[in-house]
């Protein structure tokens, strides 16, 4: 009876400490922030800095390397505050002659929530 109880004992005591080996340490994910072009330009190119601050520890992550008009960033899941700014060279569509015009940007949100792998968020953008 002592072996069978011991026996039972082990094979508990087994498992609760495989159980606790396999922990879910996921804190990192990507982030990729879309800057929203209005349909009435073409993009040629846009630079500037993207910055996102995380609201519980004040972290900031910045990026500059855009990608037509997105920038993705490698961070720590959780809340962020958004800021965005820079120029645009576009095409207004409705040019005839297609000259480039050149405007400062810059975009801003007081919570963005990243939890998703990668999460996507969609910025809006304001001319100055």
């Amino acid at each position: 009876m002592k072996k069978i109880f011991l026996a039972i004992a082990i094979a508990v005591m087994a498992m609760t400490t495989q159980s606790c080996l396999h922990g879910y340490e996921d804190y990192e994910t990507t982030a990729v922030v879309e800057v929203v072009i209005p349909d009435s330009i073409e993009l040629v190119q846009m630079q500037g800095t993207i910055t996102l601050r995380n609201l519980s520890n004040g972290y900031k992550y910045s990026s500059s390397a855009f990608n037509l008009s997105s920038v993705q960033m490698d961070l720590m899941r959780g809340a962020y505050s958004l800021e965005a700014e820079g120029t645009l060279r576009f095409v207004n569509k409705k040019d005839k002659e297609k000259n480039k015009e050149v405007k400062y940007f810059r975009s801003s949100s007081d919570y963005v929530e990243i939890t998703d792998h990668p999460t996507t968020i969609k910025a809006k953008l304001i001319f100055m």
